[in-house]
């Protein structure tokens, strides 16, 4: 079924919240907000790096698993 609205997770959600989240939807990423801005993507990923460097004790939240969000290149911005 076709979503048509965006799934998200606050920075400050607890990261069992997002893996729920996750696996309800069937999703492998979650865009992060703070305030309204997008400031990560959560993914499958970040969690599991988390579960192996034994830092995800609960309640471990959302900001502190992801990385920063990446600047978007779009037509005609030049990367040099």
């Amino acid at each position: 079924m076709l979503r048509t609205e965006v799934l998200t997770i606050a920075a400050q959600a607890p990261v069992i919240e997002a893996a729920r989240l996750m696996l309800q939807h069937k999703v492998s990423g979650l865009p992060v907000l703070k305030q309204g801005l997008l400031v990560a993507i959560l993914t499958e990923s970040d969690i599991f790096r988390a579960v192996v460097a034994g830092q995800l004790a609960l309640p471990t939240t959302v900001a502190a698993v992801t990385q920063p969000a990446r600047t978007t290149v779009t037509p005609p911005m030049r990367l040099v």
